[in-house]
């Protein structure tokens, strides 16, 4: 794993780049809602306090460290992986033309229906997503074991069903995405609605600051298990990345 050697701080007691985690810490350990990242290289950590544009280097790092599935060896390398050669054809399922006339203009503004599951049994959970864009429709889903996340269940294949919209779009250059959810927090801890207190849903808080530096992303909230058919194709996916 590269050293760090800039501690970026963008809320806490006082932001601003910082040469050590002792000095990084001081300013985010106690501070509600604090948000910082380390780097290796100054630029990044001035991209990331300044909102501005990531550099590849760390979208790729950011995509290795929020979105990989622990289980899969090739993302667990110390070399952050290369976007343009995601394994995305081990992630979806399905891509075919679409069919429904409301979703088949988006054009490049993505739209996505992201749901989970959970099995006690596994001490695993998955997500589901249905993903529009230019005509098609592609389908998704991966199951994980984080142990960040796994006491949340459900909800945590929903992050990682939100996460995985997003890291699509960072690695196609979609400049806009619509996440379809039916659990608040999906949405309310990306706009600090709700305090992030877990180290997963922190973590979850952060991959949409820096995914919402380069893709405009906006959240629509619908109701669960009430017949709203991509949200219940969404869940099918998920039970079926644990094979329930």
């Amino acid at each position: 794993m590269a050293k760090k050697n800039y501690y970026a701080v963008k809320q806490g007691k006082v932001p601003g780049i910082y040469r050590t985690w002792d000095a990084c810490k001081a300013q985010v350990h106690g501070y509600p809602g604090a948000i910082y990242k380390g780097f290796e290289r100054l630029e990044e950590a001035e991209a990331f306090l300044s909102g501005g544009k990531m550099p590849e280097p760390l979208l790729r790092e950011t995509i290795g460290t929020y979105f990989a599935a622990p289980e899969r060896k090739a993302v667990q390398s110390t070399a952050a992986p290369d976007p343009s050669s995601w394994d995305w054809e081990h992630l979806i399922l399905a891509e075919k033309p679409c069919e429904d006339p409301e979703y088949a203009g988006v054009g490049r503004s993505a739209v996505a229906y992201v749901d989970g599951s959970y099995q006690h049994a596994l001490g695993k959970f998955s997500c589901g997503v249905v993903l529009f864009l230019d005509g098609k429709e592609l389908n998704l889903a991966e199951e994980y074991s984080d142990p960040d996340l796994v006491s949340m269940r459900n909800v945590a294949g929903e992050i990682k069903g939100a996460e995985l919209a997003m890291a699509y779009c960072l690695t196609h250059d979609i400049p806009e995405l619509a996440i379809y959810h039916d659990y608040q927090g999906i949405a309310s801890w990306c706009t600090r609605e709700w305090q992030a207190k877990k180290q997963g849903t922190i973590d979850y808080r952060n991959f949409y600051d820096l995914a919402s530096a380069k893709v405009a992303i906006r959240f629509c909230k619908v109701k669960g298990h009430t017949g709203v058919t991509y949200n219940e194709k969404a869940d099918q996916l998920a039970k079926q990345a644990l094979g329930l």
